[in-house]
């Protein structure tokens, strides 16, 4: 008799193969044909998945529940859907479309900045956040005038694992696991090379606090860090889809690093500051951008702290 293990795996090859199986009939769709049904898979999506949904508006409230009606709010939710299902079968799609395809729906723009921050020599850190299809605009040869790593955490079944190393096809990003040290990326930045993250993703109790929509959001600090301490260029670039549902990697204007020789300040600050201009990005299409995400869900130690109202004890300075 088959062992548990043994039915489990033969049931996740079973299921790599179909969807094998079901990205090489996504690729035979006309383009057209192919975001019309992504777009349906989206309002599905927004129809059923309930609690990812309440995840959603809340967010969207989070956000703007001070500045946009409930019903613009929730077109803004139901057009993240349909852009993230549109997404989802395009980056299905390309696993077995060839390279001019992607080429041909992804253009670069302001390449010039990321060169010139190459030239310099002392390593690039890009930073993007989860607006518009980033994935499919990796896929493009080109996007990048040299290789640059990426942070990802890999599937826990080894045989998922090697699925997708087999059907991305990210030709200018090196997937490194989210495992890899300060020390290993620091290294990587001083021999000249390129690191990406992307910063819209909640840190936990290791994230430094900063304003994202006017609420304090636990946001990494790394990759101030890295620039702070290597002399790394920091480059900011975003993805966003045309009218036309092509897509566009932007590239936007060199930031500028703040040093006041104050590191812990530093660090808070010129997060603060990449973190707004991420902001500025998605309020620009705020229907590109992935909501799905819990960004707030850490909290500040000080917001837990009793407040003066709930007291008794007064009116005083509230923060850190």
């Amino acid at each position: 008799m088959a062992s548990a293990a043994t039915i489990a795996d033969a049931a996740v090859d079973a299921g790599l193969l179909a969807a094998e199986a079901g990205t090489r009939a996504l690729t035979a769709l006309p383009r057209r044909l192919l975001l019309r049904i992504g777009s349906a898979l989206g309002d599905l999506l927004y129809a059923t998945w309930a609690t990812r949904r309440r995840y959603v508006l809340n967010n969207l409230v989070l956000a703007f529940g001070a500045e946009r009606p409930a019903a613009e709010l929730i077109a803004i939710a139901r057009a993240s859907y349909r852009h993230f299902g549109q997404g989802l079968l395009e980056v299905i799609a390309s696993m077995h479309t060839s390279p001019a395809c992607v080429d041909r729906i992804v253009r670069v723009e302001h390449r010039r900045h990321v060169e010139a921050a190459f030239a310099r020599g002392k390593g690039v850190v890009v930073i993007s956040a989860h607006i518009g299809n980033w994935e499919i605009c990796a896929c493009k040869h080109g996007v990048f005038p040299r290789v640059v790593s990426a942070l990802a955490r890999p599937p826990r079944n080894a045989r998922v694992a090697r699925f997708m190393l087999r059907t991305r096809r990210f030709p200018d990003v090196r997937v490194i696991p989210t495992r890899a040290t300060f020390r290993a990326l620091r290294e990587m930045l001083l021999a000249g090379e390129g690191v990406i993250f992307l910063l819209d993703i909640n840190a936990g109790k290791q994230g430094t606090f900063v304003e994202f929509f006017g609420r304090f959001a636990s946001t990494h600090r790394g990759p101030a860090a890295l620039a702070l301490e290597t002399g790394a260029e920091i480059i900011i670039a975003t993805a966003r889809r045309c009218p036309d549902s092509t897509h566009v990697w932007s590239y936007l204007q060199p930031f500028t690093l703040l040093r006041t020789g104050d590191r812990e300040r530093d660090l808070l600050r010129n997060t603060a500051a990449i973190t707004k201009i991420i902001e500025q990005e998605i309020r620009k299409r705020p229907g590109q951008y992935y909501w799905f995400h819990r960004r707030w869900k850490q909290r500040p130690e000080w917001e837990m702290r009793p407040s003066p109202a709930r007291t008794g004890l007064g009116s005083g300075p509230q923060g850190p």
